[in-house]
């Protein structure tokens, strides 16, 4: 009962999230067969502390908090009693026994949650069970019970003890961590698998821990069988240009023929470009392009930079970067006429035109690097932020302008997508990049009327919006809302179907 305290103030200390609560049930589950005289079952614990988290939130289930907390301590519960069955523990001395329990739960909590960390992050620390050995014991053991203690003391006497060796100590870990984080060489960025395969990993590794072998075996070949499912999204030999939902901004990743990963537009902090590489699988960027500086196109810059490695930067020449970048990246800066092509892929510049002067307008949009983008039947025209004015200005130039995709330029703002334009670009397919509800009115009632006739397609409805583009030359558009779980409204099988098709597919 004394340690009850301490734990209700750990749980808020740590603002009752779902592995503190997981955790502070599974104590109580433990202290309570201590007061009873009954020895708890470590399973029983588990199942309980889950089962109270989804009568409290039911969506919880669903979060990637609630997954990893519940495949660690599981994993960490069956390696453990695994050891305990097959080890000599008992006879190791004090210091080796622990040593050991410290590799078992490190090594549990990293395979049970490897699958999940693959599934939501895209990234496999190499290092990982290595630093875990290190850090865990010293952060659980030394410095989080000095730390409560201390804030305690400090409670009742205003002072904390020792507290600037514990920063001091705090903070070099963090150096540490950071250091080792920050090292390409120790994780490895793997591309994105269904959920059905994640599902079908964990569904294998229960029937061998059961040893179910017939199970087992069909665990495995449906396994088998959803991987080689998925394999074309990532062997097709076509272009894919995905024009991400990045709220009020732009940002698109080109996927050339060849194997190239071009990103145009960052958005901002640029955190969904990052993800959608990760999960793509993509290591390097060998060219990002800004088609001017404002933060909703150029915003996630540095962040990008922090996360991969970038062979080129691309802009108009009226962006200025920090000296480490311009000694690290090469950089170009396009004018109209340029032509730049890997494999079968090109990019021709349009705008802005040496010399060119708006007369009207903002000078910063009008001023935005127009590039249309051709490979195997695909041609997109990507605008930036152009108004009338640079609009006015493409339109000496008729016989590039023409392009199937059309992204819609200054995101459906009244100030461009003129009629004039848009006859000579002539696009088949338009894509808006806005965001929801944003306070601009984007995209403007005026602008839907122009493009009326024209398949459009928008990130603040659909979500992210990929294009692509097989053997044959047709263009194929579908976003990300193709491929979300629909709610079926009652017992309706075609769309349950749907559903598990849908578990089996990549974006």
């Amino acid at each position: 009962l004394l340690t009850l305290p301490l734990i209700v103030f750990y749980l808020l200390l740590s603002g009752v999230r779902i592995p503190a609560l997981r955790s502070f049930i599974m104590i109580n589950i433990f202290l309570l067969g201590l007061l009873i005289g009954r020895k708890g079952q470590w399973l029983y614990s588990i199942l309980f502390a889950l089962t109270v988290i989804l009568l409290m939130d039911p969506s919880s289930a669903f979060t990637p908090s609630f997954q990893l907390s519940f495949a660690a301590v599981l994993s960490i519960g069956l390696t453990l009693e695994f050891a305990e069955k097959r080890l000599p523990l008992n006879r190791a001395g004090p210091f080796t026994g622990t040593l050991v329990k410290i590799l078992l739960v490190t090594i549990g909590a990293s395979a049970g949650t490897m699958p999940l960390v693959l599934y939501y992050f895209h990234r496999l620390p190499a290092l990982g069970i290595v630093t875990n050995m290190v850090f865990t014991p010293l952060i659980c053991f030394l410095i989080l019970p000095a730390g409560i203690i201390g804030s305690l003391f400090y409670l009742l006497t205003g002072v904390f003890p020792l507290g600037g060796l514990f920063a001091l100590l705090i903070s070099k870990i963090n150096h540490v961590v950071s250091f080792i984080s920050s090292l390409e060489m120790i994780s490895f960025t793997l591309p994105a698998f269904s959920a059905a395969v994640l599902m079908l990993i964990y569904a294998t590794a229960g029937c061998m821990i059961m040893r179910k072998r017939k199970a087992s075996l069909i665990c495995f070949s449906v396994l088998a069988f959803s991987v080689i499912y998925t394999l074309p999204a990532y062997l097709a030999p076509g272009p894919r240009v995905v024009f991400l939902d990045v709220g009020q901004g732009d940002a698109a990743v080109v996927e050339t023929s060849d194997g190239k990963a071009v990103v145009i537009d960052t958005g901002h902090p640029g955190r969904e470009v990052i993800s959608y590489l990760r999960y793509r699988g993509v290591g390097k960027i060998d060219a990002l392009v800004l088609s001017h500086a404002g933060r909703d196109h150029a915003g996630g810059l540095w962040n990008i930079l922090d996360e991969f490695r970038v062979g080129e930067i691309w802009d108009n020449g009226l962006l200025i970067y920090q000296p480490a970048v311009e000694d690290t990246v090469v950089h170009r800066q396009l004018k109209a006429g340029d032509i730049l092509k890997t494999g079968s892929a090109g990019f021709l510049v349009l705008h802005p035109r040496k010399g060119y002067y708006n007369t009207f307008g903002d000078d910063e949009h009008n001023r935005s690097l127009v590039l249309r983008y051709t490979d195997r039947g695909i041609s997109i025209l990507f605008t930036g932020d152009i108004e009338a004015d640079g609009e006015l200005s493409l339109l000496r130039l008729p016989k590039y302008l023409g392009s199937r995709v059309l992204k819609v330029s200054h995101h459906g703002s009244y100030t461009s997508s003129k009629r004039g334009f848009l006859a000579s670009v002539n696009p088949r397919y338009a894509i808006i990049s806005a965001g929801r509800f944003n306070p601009y009115g984007h995209p403007h009632r005026g602008t839907l009327r122009n493009l009326k006739g024209i398949q459009l397609h928008r990130t603040d409805r659909e979500g992210a919006i990929e294009v692509s583009s097989y053997n044959s030359g047709e263009i194929s558009i579908s976003s990300y809302a193709d491929h979300k779980l629909k709610e079926t409204g009652g017992l309706n099988l075609m769309v349950e179907l749907e559903n598990i098709k849908r578990l089996f597919l990549l974006w």
